[in-house]
């Protein structure tokens, strides 16, 4: 199985595998979160989302996207878990890698052209569960990715919930006009990568932009519930933009 295809040939093939049941995040004033795309109920933005910004400000992510959606308890979920399972299934392998192909190969340049800065570098979140190894994540990025990786240690598990610039360490000086891309797998609440975000602006990072493949929704909620039921029903569209969505 060859994951290493351009971004449209990716696109295709996505589709044909996966579009049953991957869904786009919707981008929609006071229906959806305005950073995360979670379902909110008139609001600008959702609880989580509102805490960052009042403890952080605009020392977060300049721009946050999401390839697709991954509902609890569904096929979506199941990728998103099995791909990074000691035994992964190799659709879970292949989708997680053609969600990546098509994020980062096919719309890295809407990062750059959102933020008039060309993407220079990159890096993953590490995992804060102590893992062994590398993890699957920062191996299929490193296939796509654009620019220079840059290295990133945990230098704390504590509280891993919290958005805390001290969870990480960055292990250069990044350069004034450095405009990083943050890949993360999966956002429940997001201070994660944002912790991630904190890191990189300490080590001297201009712009940095967030890429998660899937932002994650329960379906405990009344407002998630419906918001499944009756706004995703579309196929998915790997040609529509993680960041402006369209």
């Amino acid at each position: 199985m060859t994951i290493l295809i351009t971004a449209h040939e990716a696109a295709r093939a996505l589709s044909a595998m996966a579009g049953g049941y991957l869904r786009n995040p919707i981008r929609e004033p006071q229906a959806t979160c305005l950073v995360c795309t979670t379902p909110v109920d008139g609001y600008a933005q959702c609880y989580p989302c509102r805490n960052h910004q009042r403890g952080a400000g605009n020392r977060l992510a300049d721009r946050v996207g999401f390839c697709t959606y991954a509902i609890a308890g569904q096929q979506s979920s199941h990728v998103m878990h099995g791909y990074k399972s000691r035994r992964p299934g190799p659709s879970h392998n292949r989708v997680m890698a053609l969600l990546l192909n098509c994020g980062l190969q096919g719309h890295t340049g809407c990062a750059s052209r959102l933020q008039r800065a060309s993407v220079t570098h990159w890096a993953t979140v590490p995992s804060l569960a102590g893992r062994h190894g590398e993890h699957p994540l920062h191996r299929l990025t490193a296939l796509f990715a654009p620019g220079a990786e840059v290295s990133v240690d945990v230098t704390s598990t504590e509280q891993p919930r919290d958005l805390a610039s001290d969870h990480f360490r960055v292990a250069q000086q990044l350069p004034p006009d450095s405009h990083v891309l943050a890949i993360d797998d999966t956002w429940t609440s997001g201070a994660h990568v944002q912790s991630l975000v904190l890191a990189l602006r300490a080590a001297g990072a201009a712009w940095v932009s967030v890429l998660v493949v899937a932002r994650w929704l329960k379906p405990d909620f009344d407002t998630t519930r419906h918001f499944i039921r009756d706004r995703l029903r579309n196929d998915y569209e790997p040609l529509i933009c993680p960041w402006t969505g369209w």
